[in-house]
């Protein structure tokens, strides 16, 4: 018996790797306690010896010199090794840029696949295949903008019969023909409300700085009187809006120099009024002093022509403010001069510098709806009423809407749900 118990024995020990055994007491029921081999730590291995330093691999490429600039922010020091080539006037990127062209066009240039990709995607823009976008109607006109290659800018066009575009689509303004290097470029139109007239902000070099001129649409000739500089910038974009019988228009209007520091030109967006047939210089403020530095102001006129609508975006951090304006018939709006600084010292009007006031529509503005009110949208609707998209109180969304009237003393709390959250 002990020799066939002996190898079993055996080998349970050495599955186990059985330490040393603890007797438990004394007699019989005595029993011996085995290490458990879970409850030991495993062994770290040791660690690798690092394999010796290699030669200096050559970049092919430029290098590229670290000029470490270290900055404090809420006590967490960040440096950037780079920030030198944020000076594009820098001689010294312009090296830096220069020797990076030069060789990302040595091996671009000796790809072997680039002659037949440049082959085709010089076709494809070459393309006779015209788009049409950016589509508005006005009186008995549809008008768009058309890209047509290999024409480099896009150009507007009037079709007066949508059934016969092909026939009855004539060239308003083409930007490729005011400059035939393709540096002229249209940032939006609005045709007033009978679509005799159009209001186009062109800008130049890709500048986005944009000045309006008013084209007649049947003749496509400037009303050269009527020339709005900085109504368009790359910072906030740009927007107008027509009055019904197409005597004027509001419209978004940059400071000019001398008005703001050179660094505040691009921002402090305000609205203003222009009506035909006078110089810009004689234009009157509307509102907008109040708006936050970086406001990004759209404008938007009723169906009817009796109320003027401002989304104001806080810039683009999601939140809008939303202002209605009741337009007074012409002979009652017009300006009245105002001093150049407010009761606080603010200075928000640069009448001496050619303004010729403001509006007396000023005063008539009315908020509708905050920042802190979550409206992210507002649009007229034909019923004498705006419907709004809130997100107070409803993460997902909502749709209110109330009578444009009832707006103008208690606000929004005359909206009610059209659409709830789903």
């Amino acid at each position: 018996m002990r020799r066939h118990l002996a190898p079993v024995a055996s080998l349970v020990l050495s599955l186990f790797a059985v330490g040393p055994l603890t007797l438990m007491g004394c007699g019989p029921d005595a029993t011996p306690e085995v290490e458990s081999p879970v409850s030991r730590a495993p062994e770290k291995p040791a660690p690798l010896p690092l394999p010796p330093p290699g030669p200096k691999v050559a970049r092919p490429w430029p290098d590229t010199d670290k000029k470490s600039v270290t900055e404090e922010f809420h006590g967490t020091k960040v440096i950037e090794d780079y920030r030198w080539l944020e000076d594009s006037k820098d001689p010294a990127v312009k090296t830096w840029s220069d020797a990076q062209n030069a060789y990302a066009r040595k091996v671009l240039d000796a790809a072997p696949e680039r002659a037949a990709i440049q082959a085709r995607v010089t076709e494809l823009l070459g393309s006779a295949s015209a788009d049409w976008f950016d589509l508005h109607h006005a009186g008995k006109t549809l008008f768009a903008l058309k890209d047509q290659p290999p024409k480099q800018q896009p150009f507007l066009v009037a079709i007066s019969d949508v059934d016969k575009a092909d026939k009855t689509e004539k060239v308003v303004l083409d930007p490729n023909v005011l400059d035939a290097k393709g540096g002229t470029a249209i940032d939006w139109y609005v045709p007033s409300p009978d679509g005799k007239l159009v209001a186009v902000s062109l800008s130049q070099g890709g500048s986005e700085s944009g000045t309006v001129h008013v084209y007649d649409v049947a003749t496509g000739k400037e009303h050269e009187a009527d020339a709005v500089p900085r109504a368009h910038g790359g910072t906030a974009g740009g927007s107008l809006a027509w009055r019904k019988d197409g005597s004027g228009f509001w419209y978004t209007r940059y400071p000019h120099e001398g008005e703001k520091a050179a660094a505040d030109l691009d921002f402090y967006q305000q609205v203003w009024f222009h009506e035909l047939g006078k110089n810009s210089k004689e234009d009157v403020y509307s509102i907008g002093k109040d708006f936050p530095r970086i406001a990004e102001v759209e404008l938007h006129a009723s169906e009817d022509g009796k109320y003027l609508l401002a989304r104001v975006a806080n810039g683009d951090g999601g939140e809008y403010s939303f202002f209605v304006l009741p337009v007074l018939p012409k002979d009652k709006a017009k300006a009245k001069p105002v001093a150049a600084k407010t009761k606080d010292g603010k200075d928000v009007l640069p009448e001496a510098k050619g303004g010729a006031g403001e509006s007396a529509e000023t005063k008539a503005w009315k908020e509708i709806a905050g920042f802190g009110d979550k409206v992210k949208s507002a649009t007229f609707g034909n019923d004498g009423e705006i419907y709004f998209l809130s997100h107070r109180n409803a993460p997902r969304g909502k749709i209110t809407r109330s009578v444009i009237a009832n707006l103008m003393k208690p606000g929004l709390a005359t909206a009610h749900v059209v659409v709830d959250e789903g």
